[in-house]
Order: structure tokens, then sequence, then C-alpha cells
């Protein structure tokens, strides 16, 4: 099979936003390798041509994360097979880097260099360099309150966005510590592109849901509530502003024991209000707020990308800032309705957002959408949103070849379905329990649990019984 990768890349700047006409293209045709997503080299047209062996794949990361620099074998031998290497490693590795010889612009570019390989990059050709010197740029607008130019410049860092970056490598590459440095780059651009809508006021109505998924991604980051809040304010949402205040303010209490910043306070007075403030009162965030924010959630704000895009900032910690308040169960005891429906909302937001990674082919942050949205489940009663959610955990499970794990959580859904008489869900549950005990080799089991999901889903689902009828006709 050629090593020529033509699969199509996923598309896409993140959060629904793209490049604007015409400012990133030409740029972006000067590129050749991309991290910002699954490993992939950049045609001369800008188009991004995806590597089609895994091995390669890894090889490329290993080489892409110390870019014109030595790698040593040993590095590259973890990078391909980890603490297992083939007592024929050194001459396979060779092979692979032959291999990927062939796929470059330039087959040049990478040779032998004690003691190992090295990749030749320019300037302006690795993606990850150029989403970071777009962010800064990004940074510095904001801080100018520029916010025309944020916009822009948030839109060009975006517009190099994939997905989850080297995502469908394995360990240790897929959880190298430039992951989450990026991805938290990439939350703050949002963070600065939200500010920018908000102080220009134009379509803050489209803003609202892009905004809201983010919120239930990131239960826990402040800036995106505060976000919310006046975007829902702003479009004449008032009461749903305050909601977004109170479930806020309800999670950082009871799970940090903390209350919300200043700056969420000051725009929870604005929604108070009824009004927008004025330029010079607490409207938005202009810098001095953002620092002091970025500062409370470990931000440190500095001149070149690497000073900022440090350790992660806003993730959940391990443990609780401060004593658990106490116990006011016997207050809310009348709020049993509303709890529900907030943990309706949360467990559905969850499940969708897991879904979104698992057609972007990101099983990794599925997986943990997934787990989110079934925390709980059994206090309250919604069986469709739990089957929906473990079968997406079994989706994930399987997309990250923990076969043992997708094979007991599919056992488990199936036998649920089937003692609820839960037809479709039966079928869909049989359906990846065949594609589990394919991956074991045990083929005859697989199509009896293919032919049933059939005889089961037939005239419903279309897209999963037409693969089912492919998966039962191939050779």
């Amino acid at each position: 099979m050629s090593e020529r990768g033509e699969l199509r890349a996923g598309q896409g700047g993140g959060a629904g936003y793209g490049p604007r006409p015409g400012a990133s293209d030409g740029l972006r045709f000067g590129l050749r390798f991309g991290l910002l997503g699954a490993p992939v080299l950049y045609d001369a047209t800008g188009e991004p041509r995806p590597v089609r062996s895994a091995k390669g794949r890894a090889l490329l990361a290993a080489l892409l994360l110390d870019p014109d620099r030595a790698v040593p074998l040993d590095a590259l031998k973890d990078a391909l097979w980890g603490d297992s290497p083939p007592a024929s490693a050194r001459a396979s590795l060779q092979n692979h880097v032959t291999r990927l010889r062939r796929l470059l612009d330039d087959p040049e570019r990478l040779h032998a260099v004690p003691p190992g390989y090295r990749l030749r990059v320019r300037e302006g050709e690795l993606d990850v360099r150029v989403f970071e010197h777009r962010v800064a740029r990004a940074r510095a607008a904001h801080a100018e309150r520029d916010w025309t130019r944020v916009v822009d410049s948030v839109a060009d860092a975006l517009a190099l966005w994939r997905g989850r970056p080297l995502s469908g490598l394995p360990d240790p590459l897929a959880d190298h510590s430039l992951v989450p440095r990026l991805e938290e780059a990439r939350l703050l651009a949002l963070e600065w592109r939200y500010d920018a809508e908000l102080e220009l006021g134009t379509g803050l109505a489209a803003l609202a849901p892009e905004v809201a998924a983010l919120v239930a991604e990131h239960p826990l980051r402040e800036t995106f509530h505060r976000q919310l809040m006046l975007v829902l304010h702003r479009t004449g949402r008032q009461a749903e502003a305050l909601a977004a205040h109170r479930e806020l303010r309800r999670k950082l209490v009871e799970e940090l024991g903390v209350e919300p910043g200043a700056a969420v306070r000051d725009a929870h007075q604005e929604v108070l209000r009824g009004r927008r403030e004025s330029a010079g009162g607490s409207r938005g965030a202009g810098p001095s707020r953002g620092r002091a924010e970025g500062r409370r959630s470990g931000d440190r704000s500095g001149g070149r990308p690497a000073d900022w895009l440090g350790d992660r900032p806003g993730d959940r910690p391990a443990g609780r800032l401060g004593d658990r308040p106490a116990d006011r169960s016997g207050d809310r005891s009348g709020d049993r309705s509303g709890d529900e429906s907030v943990d309706l909302v949360r467990r559905s937001a969850h499940r969708n957002i897991g879904y979104a990674h698992l057609t972007l082919g990101e099983p990794a942050a599925a997986l943990a959408h997934f787990e989110e949205s079934l925390r709980g489940h059994g206090e309250y009663e919604d069986w469709h949103g739990e089957a929906q959610a473990r079968l997406g955990l079994v989706r994930a499970l399987r997309g990250l070849t923990r076969v043992q794990d997708a094979t007991r959580e599919c056992a488990a859904l199936l036998d649920r379905a089937e003692r609820r008489g839960d037809a479709r869900m039966t079928g869909l549950a049989r359906h990846q329990r065949g594609l589990l005990l394919r991956a074991e080799g045990r083929d005859e089991e697989a199509y009896e649990q293919w032919r049933s999901a059939l005889a089961v889903l037939d005239g419903t689902d279309s897209d999963v019984t037409d693969e089912l009828r492919t998966l039962l006709t191939a050779d």
C-alpha cells in the first residue's frame, strides 16, 4: 500500500470559528508540517495530507517535537514502540525513515545526524510555531484593547487548529507536555475573542451556544461563565444570565469552597442593573482586569509565547481549596426538581460534546465527557440519556483500543437494554459488540451479533444499517 497519505484531514478553527477570508491562506501555503491535530504534512497548496502509517505518524511527531535538532535513536524507538521495541528496532526504524522521506517535499530535509535523525524545519513551516506567534499577536491586541485586531488575530490562529494536538498517537506522545499548553493557548485566545465580540457588540446572539458549550466543557473556568452571562444579558435573556451565575456560584462554593471572582461579580451587577455598563465602568474585561484574572487562575503573561504558554491553568485542582460549606441539604429539600433539571442539562451537554469529539476522531477527549455525563446517573431516572452516554463510552473506549474495558461496558449496556425491552439500543449495542469481537479475531461471533443488530435496526438507523450490511458482505 502506498505511504502517501490521501485521507482527508479534519478542518476547522475550533469552536466553530474559521479564518478571515484571504487572511491566512497565503501564510498557510508556507506550512509544511502540522501537529495541531493528528500529525500531517502540508502540500504546496496548503492542504494537509495525513500520514497513513501509524508508525510514520509517530516518527514524524517525535521529529517535530524537536524540530531542527538531532533526535536520538533511543527517543525515536520509544516513540514508535514504547518500552517493548522489537529486536529489529534499529533496522525497522531505518525503514520508517526511508518511507517518511518519500512523503516529504524535499527528502533531504530528513537526514542522519549523530546520535539520531534531524528534520529540517524552516521558519513558518510548523503549524505549532505559527499558531503561537498568532496567539501572541492576539494577546498584544487584547492588551491594547484593539478589539477588531483581536478578532482577526484569533481567527488567524484558530484557522490552523484541526483538533487536539498530537491526536491519534500512542502514549507517551499523546500525553506530551506540549498538548495542555497548546490547548490552554486556544482557550485563552477564545476568551480574548469573546471579550472583543462583547466590546464590539455585534453577532452576540449567535455567540451564546458556542460559549455555553465551552462553559459545559470547562465548568470551573470563570471567564467563560462571565462571558456567557454578558452575552445572554445583552441579547435580552436576563433570567438565563442570572441562572448561569447562580449555577457557577453553586459549583464554586460546593466543590471548591470559594466565591466567584471580581470579574464575575461585576458582570452579575450589570445583569442585575439591567443595562450595559459605560465604557469606564465594569463593562467587559479590560487589560488590567484580564491580568488580574490571569494571575488568579495561574496565567503567567509575558512577552514571548513560551512565557505564557506555561503549565495549564484552569484545570480542576486535585484537592479542594477549602473545606466544603456546611451541609445545606435541608434548606434545599424543596428544590429537587430544580436540581434534577440542572443535572439533566449538564449531562446532556457533556454527552453532546462527547459525540462531537467522536466525530472529530478524538476518543480520549470524548471519553472524559461521557464519563462526566454518567456521573450521578441513578439519582434521577433518564434511561435514554444514560444509554446514549454509555454507547458513546463504548465507542470511545474502542477508539482507544481499550478492548477489555469496552467489552465490559458494552456487555452491561446490552444487558440493561434487553431487560428494559429497548430494541433499538439493543441493536446498537450488538453492533458495537460485533466490532469488539472482530478486534479479538472472533469473526463468526461478530457476524452473529451484526445479523441480530441488523434484524432489529433495519429500516431505522440508516447509517448503522448500511455499515452492518457492509460488514456482513465483506470478505
